[in-house]
């Protein structure tokens, strides 16, 4: 078994992060970041693309600077496979 700690340091309080795989590239920035973020809180809903400035990577995920805020729903599973729009079901 391996066992890695994360300094405290290394996470800032009040921090966001997302898992890697729900970063997709921006499609009006070549150099930007996007993730989906699903409208309301209803079982279905639409993915809205937000660009979001990122941080610093920790394990699998990576911390979102600013564009999404807590409580917001964000696409985890098939980012890449949707679109601006998209309608989604919330699989908990």
């Amino acid at each position: 078994m391996i066992s890695v700690r994360v300094p405290v340091a290394a996470i800032e309080p009040g921090s966001l992060s997302v898992p890697l795989s729900a970063v997709v590239r921006s499609p009006t920035d070549a150099r930007g970041f996007s993730v989906f973020v699903i409208d309301g809180q209803a079982a279905r809903g639409r993915a809205r693309l937000h660009d979001v400035k990122l941080g610093d990577v920790l394990g699998n995920s990576i911390t979102v600077a600013s564009g999404v805020e807590l409580g917001q729903r964000v696409v985890t599973l098939g980012s890449t496979l949707i679109q601006d729009g998209s309608e989604t079901v919330v699989i908990p």
